[in-house]
C-alpha cells in the first residue's frame, strides 16, 4: 500500500463514522423530541383532571371521594372510608392533610377532626351525623364555618 492510498482508507473510515455518529444523533434528537412531547401531552392531561388522590407519609394512596372523614390522635391520623372498617393510620398532622384536601369537599370541624361534607347527613348545636351513623363533635372555634360549608353545600 502506498501512502496516498492510505491516505484514502483513512479518509474514508473517517467519512464512515462521522456518517454514523451524524445519523445516531439524528435519531437520538427524534427520540428526545417525541419524548418531550408525550411529556408535555402528559402534562396537559395531569392540568386537565383536578387531583383525587392523597399521598400519606406511610406511602399510601387514597381517594378523596372514599373519604369519610379524618381523625387526629396525638401523632397519627386515622383515615376512614367508605368502604373499609378499619382506618388507615398514617404519622402525620391534621394540617399537613388538610392541605392536601379540597376546602370545597372537606372542612375541619374540631382541633381532631376534618369530615367530608358530602357524608354529612344532619347538623346539630355541637355534633355532627355523617352517612354511616357517627357522631363527631363540633367545637366553637369552627361552628361558624361548618354552618357556612353545609348550607353551601346543601
Amino acid at each position: 500500500m502506498t501512502i496516498p492510498s492510505i491516505a484514502i482508507t483513512v479518509f474514508l473510515i473517517g467519512v464512515i463514522i462521522y456518517d454514523y455518529r451524524y445519523y445516531k444523533r439524528k435519531d437520538s434528537n427524534r427520540e428526545s423530541i417525541t419524548k418531550s412531547q408525550d411529556e408535555k401531552s402528559e402534562d396537559v392531561r395531569n392540568t386537565e383532571k383536578p387531583k383525587r388522590y392523597i399521598n400519606l407519609k406511610s406511602k399510601a394512596i387514597i381517594d378523596m371521594d372514599q373519604i369519610t372523614y379524618v381523625s387526629s390522635d396525638g401523632p397519627y391520623i386515622e383515615i376512614y372510608q367508605k368502604d373499609k372498617e378499619k382506618p388507615e393510620v398514617d404519622r402525620n398532622t391534621l394540617k399537613n392533610v388538610l392541605e392536601q384536601l379540597p376546602s370545597s369537599q372537606f372542612v375541619q370541624i374540631h382541633r381532631s377532626y376534618i369530615i367530608n361534607v358530602s357524608q354529612v347527613k344532619s347538623l346539630y348545636a355541637s355534633k355532627v351525623i355523617l352517612n354511616d351513623e357517627t357522631e363527631l363533635n363540633v367545637s366553637r372555634t369552627y361552628k361558624p364555618i361548618v354552618q357556612s360549608k353545609l348550607k353551601i353545600s346543601a
